[in-house]
Parts: structure tokens; C-alpha cells; sequence
């Protein structure tokens, strides 16, 4: 099963490299729901590409999650979609901050995550 920290509020993983492997395996934590009182992750510049993207949030389920700094990772199309799909979907109730700078979003990322937000709660 693996290691869950049920009390844990605040996840600061930034300046790592994780990469692809890495974020499926928090990936995989988050969803068998590891980390339920999570309300800040920070995955600054941990090398997530693409495929890390997708892994981390299709599957998502972070109700207490209100800040994800994303910021200077490879997101691009892909992952860029999977997080507006998982807010469209409603994995992230309680966001309140989501930090994207530098991340490779392109129209269609940037159009699926507007439409995101736009979701009805």
C-alpha cells in the first residue's frame, strides 16, 4: 500500500528532480488518498514533463488542496489538459492558488484550462 500522512498540510517538493517517475509515484499516493488534509503542494521546477502531468492529475482527488505551485515544469498540451480535466471534474474544491508560470502551456492547454475554471462547482 505505502506510506500515508493523514495530517500532512504542506507538501514542498520544488527544486527536485522528480521527473516523470517521480510524479506518477505522488500520483499514485494522492489517489489512494495518502495525503487527505493536503492543502499546499509545491512542485516547482521538479523536472515534470508531459507524461508527469498526466499521471498526477488524472486520477486527482484533492479536496482540501488550495495552493499548487506548478511553476517551471515541461506541463505542455498534455498535462496542461489533464489538470483542466480534473478541475472541470472537480478533484480541486478548495483551490484557491495554482501557480503556472513557465510551464510550456500552448492555446490548447490554455483554453482547456480556462474552460476549467469556468466549470460549473
Amino acid at each position: 500500500e505505502g506510506l500515508a500522512a493523514p495530517a500532512l498540510k504542506r507538501l514542498a517538493l520544488e527544486s527536485n528532480n522528480l521527473r516523470t517517475r517521480g510524479g506518477a509515484a505522488l500520483a499514485a499516493a494522492m489517489q489512494r488518498g495518502a495525503l487527505p488534509a493536503l492543502e499546499e503542494l509545491d512542485l516547482q521546477d521538479c523536472g515534470l514533463d508531459e507524461e508527469a502531468g498526466a499521471a498526477l492529475f488524472e486520477g486527482l482527488a484533492a479536496p482540501a488542496l488550495k495552493r499548487l505551485a506548478l511553476e517551471s515544469n515541461n506541463l505542455r498540451t498534455r498535462g496542461g489538459a489533464a489538470l483542466a480535466a480534473a478541475m472541470q471534474r472537480g478533484a480541486l474544491p478548495a483551490l484557491e492558488e495554482l501557480d503556472l508560470q513557465d510551464c510550456g502551456l500552448d492555446e490548447e492547454a490554455g483554453a482547456a484550462l480556462f474552460e476549467g475554471l469556468a466549470a460549473p462547482a
